[in-house]
């Protein structure tokens, strides 16, 4: 008896390869959007980080200041 449906067993069709060309090529695009995306977000979160930081800081200082 034979059971109707997909065959699991069958091997999948493979993808066509990518030859080595662009295989580089796919690398270094990703590798440039990660640097231009690096050089915009690294600076923002850092001046985030410093407008929160030093904001905290002054009303820490500032109520430690005041208690004395």
């Amino acid at each position: 008896m034979a059971i109707k449906g997909n065959n699991n067993n069958a091997p999948a069709s493979a993808a066509p390869e990518k030859s080595i060309e662009e295989m580089k090529k796919l690398f270094i695009g990703r590798a440039k959007r990660i640097d231009t995306v690096s050089r915009v977000a690294f600076p923002l979160v850092f001046l985030i980080f410093n407008i929160f930081y030093w904001i905290t800081y002054k009303i820490i200082r500032s109520e430690d200041i005041h208690k004395q």
